[in-house]
């Protein structure tokens, strides 16, 4: 028996745009099934991080050197679905919440104007409790809420659509669940990993998204799903893909 889980069987869609917001390039690793997902479907995907990642130790160079590298990879993933992506000017590892970076994000959020945002979550386990990880989704949410004011000498109008808002998920967490069916992706997501290869050290991120994959899997009653941490959802009139 599924699980809260939403997959797309209404001949019905309102085309939607989803926007992915990391800290660092890799990070949307455990979301990437979803967004190929949307990107299949025919939304608009837009992949944005807040930094470069040029702090990475798995990459050998200057700061600059490891800029152009990581930003190959954004090209790359992006190129794989087909999808937009855009990098903040915020340094890598000095990612902290405040009302001006709020108000930064906020502009971006303003000009790609998306239905669905998918980000961090703020608890200290999630990716190696990195703090860029945790500010990341503080300054996300927040952005999300001053992107619907009126911005002095800002040439982009306010987003005041509703943004459904799903969170890499912690675990234990109160916040609701969202599973979503990614079968259809496997191969999408086993070519992400291989773009970054390298980047992840030690750590077998390949069997890991797979094991992760089929565990929600089982619980939501497909193959392969990913899971999220609901903040809030639109409710549609028709079944829409999630």
């Amino acid at each position: 028996m599924s699980r809260n889980l939403l997959k797309d069987s209404s001949p019905i869609r309102i085309m939607k745009t989803v926007m992915s917001l990391f800290a660092h390039p890799d990070d949307e690793l455990s979301a990437f099934g979803t967004l190929a997902n949307h990107a299949h479907a025919g939304d608009r995907v837009v992949l944005a991080w807040m930094c470069e990642g040029e702090m990475t130790t798995a990459i050998k160079g200057t700061p600059e050197e490891k800029k152009d590298i990581r930003r190959a990879h954004m090209k790359r993933i992006a190129d794989l679905i087909g999808a937009e992506f855009r990098v903040l000017d915020f340094a890598d590892a000095q990612i902290f919440p405040s009302q001006e970076n709020a108000l930064r994000v906020a502009e971006l959020i303003r000009e790609i104007k998306p239905s669905i945002l998918i980000t961090w979550n703020m608890f200290w386990g999630t990716g190696a409790g990195h703090p860029d990880h945790r500010y990341t989704s503080v300054i996300a949410l927040d952005a999300v809420t001053y992107a619907r004011f009126l911005q002095p000498n800002s040439p982009v109008m306010p987003h005041r659509d509703f943004v459904s808002i799903y969170l890499s998920p912690a675990r234990p967490c109160d916040m609701p669940t969202q599973y979503i069916d990614v079968s259809d992706r496997e191969e999408e997501m086993r070519k992400f990993v291989e773009i970054y290869t390298g980047m992840y050290g030690w750590f077998d991120a390949l069997t890991w998204k797979m094991n992760e994959c089929l565990r929600n899997g089982r619980l939501a009653g497909c193959r392969l799903a990913e899971v999220f941490n609901v903040v809030q959802r639109a409710s549609f009139s028709v079944k829409l893909l999630e």
